[in-house]
Formats: C-alpha cells, sequence, structure tokens
C-alpha cells in the first residue's frame, strides 16, 4: 500500500502553518527511504471523494471541516489513516465517529483537550504532539543568523521587546488573506529564512514556535490567552502569558531535545509501517503529560461566548440565530447555545460551497441572509470574515446583530 500526505491551497486564508505540516510529513517520508514520487498527494477538501489506490494517510493536521457524520464521513475507503496527531475544537463525538475511531486505534492527539474527550469515549488515545518537532536542525552560523523575526506577536507583548532589536527586528505574519499562487512554497522560502537568518524568533503561533524550535532557533512564545492547542508544549518550551511579559527571557538558548526527537520520529516511523509501537507511545505520552499546566481555552470560541453573552441577556428569551460556515465552529456554536438557551431557535444555516445538514436544517447560500434581517448571523468560519462583514454591513445590518469569528494570538 502507498503513503499519502495532504495537498491544500486555501482559497480565502493561507496559513503557513498549515503547511509546513505537510513539508515535515514529507521530511519523515524522506527519512523513511521514501521519496516523493513514492507519495500520492490529496487535495485536502476532496479526502472524502477521494477514489485512486489504496493509500495510508498520516492524520495531523487539524480537522476543523464539517461533516454530518463526523470523521466517519470524512475520509473514503481507499485512505487508512494513523492519527499521529488529531486535533478538534470539540468535545463531543457521534457514535459513528466512537465507532471510527476505535477501528484505528490507537489514536495520536496533539493537545490534551482532544486527548480527555477520546478518553471520554473509550477510545484507545495517547498524547504525542505535533509532528513538526522532528523537524532538522539547522547547521549554527553566527554571522548570518542575525535578525530577530516577530511574527504575529501580540500589540500587548510589544512595549516589552528589547529596544537593542529595534535594528534587528522583522516584523511578518503567516496569515495570508485573498487569492495565494503557491502558499507551500511561500512556506517554504519563510521558514528557510529563519533557519538561514534568525537569532530568535517571537511569536503567538503554534507552528511559528515549534518548527523554529525543532531547527535549534531561539524562541519565546507569547499569549495572550493559551490554546488548548498548546496542552503540550509546555513540556518543552515557556508559553509567556501577560502576567509574565515583564519577565520574559529575550535571549533564551535553543531547546536540546535530540532523544525525545528520536523518540518521536521512531513511533511516527513505526506506526505508519503498522507495527507494535506501545513501548513508544507509553514513552511520548509520559514526556507531554509530566509538564506544568497553564490555563487553556477554546481561543477562537472566546469571540462568539463573549458575543452571546453581552447580547443575549436573557437566557430564556426566544431569540432566533442562524450560523454562517459549515465547521466544527458552527457544530459548537448550536450545541453551547442549545444548552445556555433552552427557547433560542436556529434558523437557518449558510454555507456558500456545501448543502449538508447542522442542526437538522440544510444549509443554502449566505445571499438568502438579505431575506431573514430579525435573525442574529454567527459567521463560523475565519476564511470568509472579510466577506461577511461586508456583506452585512451592505444590509445596514447593525453589529449587534452579527458576530465575526476571529483570530486570538
Amino acid at each position: 500500500m502507498k503513503y499519502a500526505n495532504y495537498h491544500y491551497h486555501g482559497k480565502n486564508i493561507n496559513n503557513l502553518g498549515d503547511h509546513v505540516q505537510i513539508l515535515a510529513m514529507d521530511y519523515l517520508y524522506q527519512q523513511m527511504g521514501i521519496s516523493k514520487e513514492q507519495i500520492v498527494y490529496i487535495d485536502k477538501d476532496e479526502l472524502a471523494s477521494y477514489d485512486g489506490e489504496d493509500v495510508i494517510l498520516p492524520v495531523s493536521m487539524p480537522l476543523i471541516d464539517y461533516k454530518e457524520h463526523g470523521i466517519a464521513g470524512m475520509f473514503s475507503e481507499k485512505i487508512h489513516p494513523v492519527f499521529l496527531g488529531l486535533t478538534m475544537a470539540k468535545d463531543t463525538l457521534l457514535p459513528e465517529e466512537v465507532d471510527y475511531y476505535k477501528k484505528h486505534e490507537p489514536v495520536g492527539c496533539r493537545d490534551e483537550r482532544t486527548y480527555d474527550t477520546l478518553c471520554r469515549y473509550g477510545i484507545h488515545a495517547y498524547l504525542g504532539g505535533c509532528i513538526t518537532v522532528t523537524l532538522r536542525e539547522r547547521k549554527p552560523c553566527p554571522d548570518k543568523q542575525t535578525k530577530i523575526f516577530a511574527i504575529d506577536v501580540p500589540d500587548e507583548v510589544e512595549p516589552y521587546i528589547p529596544k537593542e532589536f529595534s535594528e534587528r527586528i522583522v516584523r511578518g505574519t503567516h496569515l495570508f488573506y485573498g487569492p495565494m499562487e503557491n502558499p507551500q512554497q511561500k512556506a517554504i522560502e519563510r521558514y528557510e529564512q529563519y533557519r538561514d537568518e534568525a537569532a530568535l524568533v517571537v511569536t503567538s503561533l503554534l507552528h511559528g514556535a515549534v518548527p523554529c524550535m525543532a531547527m535549534g532557533i531561539p524562541v519565546v512564545l507569547t499569549r495572550t490567552v493559551v490554546s488548548y492547542r498548546f496542552a503540550w508544549l509546555e513540556a518543552l518550551l515557556p508559553i509567556y502569558t501577560p502576567e509574565q511579559f515583564s519577565q520574559i527571557d529575550w535571549h533564551p538558548l535553543p531547546v536540546q531535545y535530540d532523544a525525545h526527537k528520536k523518540l518521536v520520529t521512531q513511533l511516527i516511523q513505526r506506526r505508519l509501517q503498522g507495527e507494535n509501537a506501545q513501548e513508544l507511545i507509553q514513552k511520548v505520552h509520559d514526556f507531554y503529560m509530566n509538564r506544568n499546566r497553564k490555563e487553556y481555552t477554546v481561543d477562537a470560541f472566546l469571540p462568539i461566548q463573549d458575543f452571546i453573552e453581552r447580547n443575549w441577556p436573557d437566557k430564556q428569551k426566544k431569540y432566533n440565530y442562524s450560523v454562517w460556515g459549515l465547521t466544527q465552529m458552527a457544530d459548537m456554536t448550536v450545541s453551547y447555545i442549545t444548552r445556555h438557551y433552552p427557547n433560542a431557535k436556529l434558523c437557518h444555516v449558510y454555507d456558500a460551497k456545501y448543502t449538508w445538514k447542522l442542526g437538522g436544517i440544510n444549509a443554502i447560500h449566505p445571499d438568502n441572509i438579505a431575506h431573514y434581517p430579525t435573525e442574529t448571523v454567527f459567521v463560523t468560519t475565519v476564511s470568509a470574515q472579510e466577506t461577511a462583514r461586508n456583506f452585512l454591513q451592505s444590509l445596514g445590518r447593525e453589529e449587534s446583530s452579527y458576530c465575526l469569528l476571529k483570530v486570538i494570538r
């Protein structure tokens, strides 16, 4: 059976962190003696309809897409998934999802929240972190590696950045909105730039921090809130939160973890080859579980929860609402409202691409929003933010009548 990897080209938004996970898997295949010519690349949006030869697919990228049957409807029968770093925002599973995960045990989880969710359903799971920890360490070259890269750094951190960095600092982002000709090539160029030129990387992004750490670059990781997605990384790297910004070590050493990197690499290789890896699984799991924990949040949901609590003060009132975007965040929004607002009614589901059901309602095109001016609209996909804002404003909607999903750093 052949091996597979993702092909991904976001239409409305590209995060370089998504692409570096694909590149990391290619690197792991290379270490296994598998060339790119031997790998089947499957479009991330066509996993369910794939009809080529049977393939083994490592699952490490976030599964935030919505399917009517969840994970059980995400992959075609020709794809045999090996779960190495599953991460998901939701904390409930459908019966068919439980069956699917059990069919593909053990399930490696990227974060502890996902691990806890699977364990509650009796699924054999373990905490495995992110595959990007296995990237190759760079060769030190102090004369060239002199720049300070500040990547998607929160505004609250800026006053604490040493003035001595001012002449060497390069600010940038990993999030690109709108069409992009070749996002994977952009990711390659950007991470090679960090490898070749960085003396330090300051970032709020998981895949700003982890790949650079793996390459042996000193990293300062800052967060205004700590997402559940980071609930493993503290075993390797400190995460600075606002009460610690004044205590940041701006001259950290590279993180040395060669033995753990080899362990994770061996675990991934054995699992992909279908070998018994239970001893390695236990070692990796114990390594990540034995850490100091911060308070974690489902950060993407915080703006939605805050909007609901501000604009819907009466939990018994009969609110009418709709969601725009078939994502796990839409599922979470409906679940949250159902639990806390028993008389609220989901009236419509909107999606520009799919007509699947959510909450028993078939999705229709967002253009239909114009016909229902009294419904509160929850935009539950980041890629539709700008389009949704412009469209809703063109309808004369007040800001209290719609909520946009936001990226929190």
